[in-house]
């Protein structure tokens, strides 16, 4: 990846974040998408199959939330979905091959440039065992039809190494085809609507951009940054907790929000800033978009456990924000504006200690795509105060530069 020298943004991850809602629109309008995702969503409904998802850092990440899309809109049983490091996929394949795969299961590859090693060995080897494989990858690299058996495409090839665009163009192919599943199951768990999500996701920028670029300053001493999430946030604890690492080079781990406890909130003082990704009970049902902040609710027994499973979360949260900010952590929450612990946190943690990235309101699920792509523009604006380039993967410091001949990704 070559720096460039930019005359407004001085880099390219902001565009790419910025561009992420067209880009899934523009996806979600490709011509043949709906017959692809349609005629995989049947094979998979109507075959006893394992589904196995394959990715390699980001593209790992986005594998854990697309197996968690398949798990909770499609239907898809918990003990027929697998999300795998792309190397423990081939450790896997040796190890076990005669009882692996067969060419009754589905692997899905992930891999924006289309060139990483160990992904490309799965694919060989899933097609070598007659597997039905997809390959989900970007625009513009050297995979040709016929590579796989179904092949989407997302995002234009980044300028940035950063991975904004291409993470988010991947999971909105796993969340089309849950969808997808989801109608031949008859499960009505979420009503989508393309140009309403489109708009939220845009929204959701231009949010939360403001609100950043007033508070950062807030984080100026801390050199350590702890994510932590539950359910699908948990992937994007693990996921910005990469980027941060890849384009601000500090300390940062992503963690569910119980294992946070048990050992590494002893790692917590002054210098450290504590993330969390909000999930807001008891606003989680699919009708939440179309209801007013604090209208009452009605629940059907579904979303009693639903709300159920949530306030438990909600309450270990907010002691995990209170007992960080005692330790002496700084507190960024991520969160909706239903919100109703809003005044809460402003009055226990203190608004000198406080960073709050306030989100429209949104179902549940969609929220996989909002705080991601409002961590990733968390962990821009961080490279711009500690002055990192988060384009280059480290390449413009010589020694990492003259480390990249004894590895290749």
């Amino acid at each position: 990846m070559q720096e460039t020298s930019r005359d407004n943004h001085p880099y390219f991850m902001y565009d790419h974040i910025h561009q992420q809602p067209q880009i899934i629109k523009s996806i979600i309008q490709q011509q043949s998408l709906e017959q692809d995702l349609n005629e995989l969503s049947n094979k998979i409904h109507n075959e006893d199959l394992n589904i196995h998802l394959v990715g390699i850092g980001t593209s790992w990440h986005m594998s854990l939330t697309g197996s968690y899309f398949l798990q909770k809109i499609g239907c898809q049983s918990y003990q027929k979905v697998k999300s795998w490091h792309s190397m423990e996929f081939i450790e896997e394949s040796i190890e076990n091959d005669d009882n692996f795969i067969s060419s009754q299961d589905i692997v899905i590859i992930i891999t924006h440039r289309g060139t990483k090693h160990y992904s490309l060995q799965a694919l060989q080897y899933a097609k070598e065992k007659k597997a039905v494989t997809v390959l989900i990858t970007g625009q513009e690299n050297n995979v040709k039809p016929g590579d796989a058996n179904y092949i989407f495409r997302t995002s234009p090839q980044e300028k940035s190494s950063a991975h904004t665009m291409s993470a988010t163009g991947s999971m909105t192919i796993l969340f089309l085809l849950s969808i997808s599943l989801s109608k031949l199951r008859k499960n009505n768990f979420i009503q989508f609507n393309d140009e309403n999500f489109i708009n939220l996701l845009q929204k959701t920028i231009d949010q939360c951009e403001l609100q950043l670029t007033n508070s950062l300053q807030i984080m100026k001493n801390c050199n350590e940054f702890f994510f932590v999430g539950s359910k699908p946030h948990t992937f994007t604890a693990l996921e910005i907790s990469l980027k941060l690492k890849e384009t601000c080079y500090v300390k940062s781990e992503g963690f569910q929000l119980e294992q946070f406890l048990h050992g590494p909130f002893c790692g917590i003082n002054e210098n450290s800033t504590l993330v969390t990704f909000y999930m807001v009970p008891p606003y989680s049902s699919s009708s939440l978009q179309n209801r007013q902040v604090n209208e009452p609710i009605v629940n059907n027994k579904e979303e009693d456990k639903e709300d159920k499973k949530l306030e438990m979360i909600e309450e270990r949260m907010k002691q995990i924000i209170k007992a960080s900010r005692v330790a002496g952590a700084k507190i960024c929450i991520i969160t909706q504006e239903c919100d109703k612990n809003l005044n809460w946190y402003k009055e226990e943690i203190g608004i000198d200690n406080l960073i709050l990235l306030i989100i429209p309101n949104m179902d549940e699920i969609y929220t996989s795509f909002s705080y991601l792509i409002v961590s990733q523009l968390f962990t821009y604006f961080l490279t711009l105060e500690l002055k990192c380039n988060p384009d280059v993967f480290r390449l413009d410091n010589l020694n990492h530069k003259n480390a990249q001949q004894y590895y290749k990704l």
